[in-house]
């Protein structure tokens, strides 16, 4: 046989690996959707009552600005009460004072650089490196002195909600008010789902690296493609 007809067995092999692996990712991602949503409807879990938002750090900043705390006052714990009221205040108006309870609010922080130096600072601990660990407690020293107010400003939201009318009810109005800024609530995912390190990156980079992927398998295909058609050309 041929160099060319070995080129073209070895091209056609390459191309069906690449068209079988990026059909049994679409289809495990698929099937994997099917399983989370059977599984959901079986079972009752926090995210039933849960909905989050992405909080703009602006509002956090206006919250501070417009009220002074004393030596002892923890600005968050202020911050969680009035955006707690203020949620409550606007369900009233599609649901019974009764069932517009909020059993509690969590918040998630921007600290993702500072949880990247703890793991550093772990590893070294587990290897001994007490050089390495000594300079991991120094940048973390430094990371807390130049982005203090940044890990303290929340971007992240998390409202539970003691009735399943009050969560529809506010998944139904969406956009809730905070002083001269609002905030949308949507479904919250499982707890089990987040991975609060990656919580610094946007939907909008998300797309990004998803089209990027995108663009690197139809490059893949295209010239898989090319080389088959340049050899069948070859050996016509």
């Amino acid at each position: 046989m041929s160099k060319n007809y070995w080129g073209l067995a070895a091209a056609c092999i390459g191309l069906l690996m690449c068209i079988f692996f990026s059909s049994s990712v679409t289809l495990m991602l698929k099937l994997d959707v099917i399983e989370d949503k059977l599984m959901d409807l079986e079972l009752v879990t926090v995210d039933d009552y849960t909905a989050q938002t992405r909080l703009d750090p602006a509002i956090y900043r206006e919250f501070l600005s417009n009220n002074i705390f004393g030596d002892n006052d923890v600005p968050i714990m202020d911050f969680k009460q009035v955006i707690q009221s203020s949620i409550k205040d606007q369900l009233l108006s599609e649901v019974p004072e009764s069932e517009a309870d909020i059993i509690d609010i969590h918040f998630g922080f921007n600290n993702v650089k500072l949880l990247d130096k703890l793991e550093e600072r772990a590893n070294a601990l587990k290897c001994a490196d007490f050089n390495k660990l000594q300079r991991v407690q120094n940048e973390m020293t430094k990371l807390k002195n130049e982005h203090l107010e940044e890990f303290n400003t929340p971007n992240y939201m998390w409202v539970t909600f003691k009735h399943d009318v009050a969560i529809q009810a506010a998944l139904t109005l969406k956009t809730f008010k905070m002083g001269d800024n609002t905030f949308n609530l949507k479904r919250a995912q499982h707890p089990t789902d987040i991975k609060f390190e990656n919580r610094e990156f946007t939907d909008a980079g998300r797309n990004k690296r998803k089209i990027l992927s995108i663009l690197c398998i139809a490059i893949v295909f295209g010239v898989g493609f090319t080389m088959l058609g340049t050899w069948l050309i070859k050996s016509m």
